[in-house]
């Protein structure tokens, strides 16, 4: 982790990701949320006043400092109880077949080895556990997507290793969850560069 990785992109990330039309959709896909509950990246807590009120405590990771600093910062007092584990999703410090639900929103394009995180996903659900999911990533408009592949190495500076070329939707079927809900649009009013969106719900099968 560097100066701007670990000080200066926290500071900053939710003025950068934070747009009202996403957050409303956070909401909404977060009403599936059931059982015991890890999120991917959790980063500042965006999140966290999305949960259900039924949904007092979650497990969560996230591999920045500085992200854990920030996350504690503003929500020390939450409702949620949080259980932070600095790692990243690659190694994921739980027993196989713990969680319910997994929460996945604006991670996989920052992920540096998404199959073997996908294959941890897999591993620490329960049979039949699923996924949340809501990830920007490559648009199906092969215009709007050489734009993105031209732009994905300044974006991966800037945005900390984040990509614009993520297909969630096959990374999930590649790792072998069933992608039972599936949805792609463009965030209203936003650049379509980064503004694609893969929403939806993945389960895990026998």
């Amino acid at each position: 982790m560097g100066l701007y990785s670990e000080w200066i992109f926290p500071k900053f990330f939710d003025v950068l990701v934070r747009h009202k039309y996403f957050d409303a959709k956070r909401v909404t896909a977060l009403k599936e949320v059931k059982g015991k509950v890890l999120e991917i990246g959790i980063g500042t807590g965006l999140n966290l006043d999305c949960y259900p009120s039924a949904v007092r405590e979650i497990y969560a990771i996230d591999p920045n400092p500085g992200m854990k600093r920030e996350l504690f910062a503003k929500h020390s007092d939450h409702r949620v109880k949080i259980h932070f584990s600095q790692t990243g999703a690659e190694n994921l410090p739980y027993d196989s077949e713990t969680f319910d639900t997994i929460v996945s929103t604006l991670t996989f394009c920052s992920i540096p080895d998404l199959p073997a995180a996908l294959a941890e996903m897999k591993r620490v659900l329960k049979t039949k556990g699923k996924i949340i999911f809501m990830e920007h990533g490559l648009s199906h408009e092969r215009s709007v997507a050489k734009w993105q592949r031209r732009l994905d190495p300044i974006q991966k500076v800037v945005g900390c290793g984040c990509s614009l070329t993520v297909n969630a939707t096959d990374e999930l079927k590649r790792a072998g969850f069933n992608v039972t809900r599936g949805e792609t649009y463009y965030v209203q009013k936003a650049p379509k560069f980064v503004g694609y969106v893969y929403e939806g719900i993945a389960v895990k099968g026998h």
